[in-house]
């Protein structure tokens, strides 16, 4: 699983996040003995913030580290949107990420003969993660997200025109095709899950639960200009048009989630970001598709119909959780703890 904030199920616990749904999906009897698997495993390095962009750099680095795998999962765009969006809608595309700023590890690392900056000091933190596996613990991470609301409730401007997204778009393209031709390379399958995103009129209770759109970095400084929502929206639809094209020019399968999903805060928490139950939802929607053998050329993946993948979903008390989180000793959350 590759992509952005909504893989990644930012603000989610992790057996609730879609690729944790998905694994509880897929590792049940029936679905491996459809897969022809004695187990499955769904890993996600998504991670939120990721543009194409990124995630082209991304594959780069690591797709080479693993064996082949048998399919990789992609949802990428919003960021595409969002960080252009964030610098002023440029005419051109968003600024290029440094290694730095998507890796903590990597070979780029800069050491002095300074204590806080020596190499050793490196060696022993990485050492202390690997075998240690400390828990960090962040106090209200989320607090940031209701002071984004509020700083979009009292915006001073809302930009209503559409600023020329032609660069964003070719560029989002070009990395587009990068990073399924590298997924390709990797992968006998490859799975595009469309980005989706909450589009509607909004009622004054959803709007309150929106904060995308501005031009600015809302998690880091004050902003008083947002592009509206139906700017956002348009935007959004043009990114998934080109994402459609490139797919199908590909040859890569695609699934569209927007007739999924419904248009409601039961499965949207924001503009974009899934609750438990859309999380859910994607999941059995993607199970779905993964089940069935591989189809024709670029082909789209009708999923307003979950059917068997859907209905084999865990039962959870109160809809939100699908089971309880288990820690082993040295500090892994097994996986398989979440579908019991």
């Amino acid at each position: 699983m590759v992509g952005g904030s909504q893989p990644e199920g930012y603000l989610l616990d992790q057996h609730t996040t879609w690729p944790g749904a998905l694994h509880c999906l897929l590792q049940t009897p029936l679905n491996m003995q459809r897969l022809g698997a004695s187990k499955v495993h769904v890993g996600s390095i998504a991670r939120s913030g990721v543009d194409s962009e990124t995630l082209a750099l991304i594959l780069e680095r690591v797709l080479p580290r693993y064996r082949r795998l048998q399919a990789i999962i992609v949802m990428v765009g919003a960021s595409d949107v969002l960080r252009w969006l964030e610098e002023g809608a440029p005419p051109s595309p968003p600024s290029p990420p440094s290694t730095a700023d998507i890796f903590m590890c990597h070979p780029e690392l800069r050491f002095a003969w300074k204590p806080g900056k020596l190499a050793l000091v490196e060696l022993v933190r990485r050492s202390r993660h690997r075998w240690l596996r400390p828990v960090r613990v962040h106090e209200r991470a989320g607090r940031w997200i209701g002071e984004a609301r509020a700083m979009r409730a009292r915006a001073k401007e809302i930009q209503i025109a559409m600023p020329d997204p032609a660069a964003m778009l070719d560029h989002f393209e070009n990395r587009f095709q990068k990073v399924l031709e590298r997924s390709k390379a990797a992968a006998d399958r490859v799975l595009v899950v469309r980005q989706p995103w909450f589009d509607k009129q909004f009622t004054t209770e959803e709007a309150a639960h929106m904060w995308h759109g501005g031009a600015g970095q809302v998690w880091r400084e004050e902003v008083t200009t947002y592009y509206s929502f139906d700017v956002v929206s348009r935007l959004m639809a043009l990114i998934d048009a080109r994402a459609t094209r490139v797919a199908k020019e590909m040859d890569v399968e695609q699934l569209d989630l927007m007739p999924v999903l419904e248009r409601s805060l039961a499965a949207y928490y924001d503009g974009f970001h899934a609750t438990p139950a859309g999380a859910r939802t994607v999941a059995a929607a993607v199970a779905a598709a993964i089940l069935q053998p591989r189809v024709a050329s670029g082909a789209f993946l009708d999923r307003t119909d979950r059917g068997d993948a859907a209905g084999a979903y865990p039962a959870a008390a109160g809809g939100d959780r699908v089971g309880r989180r288990i820690r082993s000793r040295s500090g892994r959350v097994r996986a398989s703890s979440y579908c019991e």
